[in-house]
């Protein structure tokens, strides 16, 4: 069985609950997460595969540990493995500049990814960049949410058995 999770409305906490009820109840052999993201490498556009993930917005710099490294976590960072692109994942929705040097900002991705890798269930992430990290962020987003449904449709659910 493969749980499809689509965090278009859902963010950090709430995302990390909806994984966990559809572990528990649907003991899924992977995860396929779909969601929109903020693309900092301007030149990026479109569906994606993301396959690093960091937590963004956490910032303990003041007690010695690196921006994004939570205090006595030995998971900082989740890499997949595979070629992809990197996301952060924050509290925020993102208009203006970043601390970590990732592609791509999201609010729910590493929530995501830290539970399928707790539980060791193959995690699959696909964003579409709805907009780029600038002033015009909410505008964008809300303009290109749509297209990303579709493309997520077509490119990759016509493509999963069933």
């Amino acid at each position: 069985m493969i749980a499809l999770l689509s965090t278009i409305s859902l963010f950090f906490l709430n995302s990390i609950i909806n994984v966990q009820q559809a572990v528990t109840c649907h003991s899924p052999n992977t995860l396929i997460n779909y969601g929109s993201a903020g693309a900092i490498n301007q030149a990026l556009s479109g569906l994606h595969e993301v396959t690093k993930f960091e937590q963004r917005d956490m910032d303990a710099r003041a007690l010695g540990f690196k921006i994004g490294e939570t205090p006595f976590d030995p998971i900082s960072s989740i890499n997949l493995g595979r070629p992809g692109l990197s996301c952060g994942t924050g509290d925020n929705f993102v208009i203006e500049g970043e601390c970590l040097s990732t592609d791509l900002v999201d609010m729910e991705a590493y929530a995501l990814a830290k539970v399928c890798h707790h539980h060791d269930i193959p995690f699959i992430s696909f964003k579409y960049i709805t907009d780029n990290v600038n002033e015009h962020s909410v505008k964008d987003w809300k303009e290109n949410l749509a297209d990303g449904i579709i493309e997520f449709k077509d490119k990759i659910l016509s493509n999963i058995e069933r």
